[in-house]
């Protein structure tokens, strides 16, 4: 096993994109998330004449994050990927009713590991995946 260490400094939307590029390159038996460090942005739509709230969106980003990685060779070898989403509380208060959304929206895709990172307005979601098919998944998916 061995570690893959991402820090990022600058807080761009792009953070997820470039992590996906890096583990689209590679291919492991197992992906499992060691540590995380992360931040909600929050964007609030106004009306300027008025001042009401006309809409809120959240995303979350990464500051740090730290996969753990596994190459056993009499395993099948997966391409990870990770998908980061966020909601108002209300939308989904608790990762179960996350997690049908997601499987409903990614019936192609094998959820590995889900974490929640719950704020005082939003719940952030941080879901690692790989391609499901037959010859890929068995029962230790």
């Amino acid at each position: 096993m061995f570690k893959l260490t991402f820090d990022f400094n600058d807080r761009e939307a792009t953070d997820v994109a470039y992590l996906n590029n890096a583990l689209a390159g590679m291919s492991f038996s197992n992906l499992s998330l060691e540590e995380s460090d992360g931040y909600l942005s929050t964007t609030k739509t106004m009306n300027i004449d008025t001042d009401e709230l006309i809409s809120i969106s959240y995303n979350y980003g990464f500051d740090h994050i730290v996969f753990g990685c596994e190459t056993e060779s009499n395993k099948t070898m997966h391409t990870y990927q990770i998908d980061v989403k966020a909601f108002a509380k209300d939308v989904f208060a608790d990762s179960e009713a996350f997690d049908k959304y997601w499987t409903s929206l990614h019936p192609d895709r094998q959820m590995r590991i889900m974490q929640m990172i719950s704020y005082h307005n939003a719940n952030a979601f941080v879901v690692i995946h790989h391609e499901k098919n037959s010859s890929d998944c068995d029962s230790k998916c």
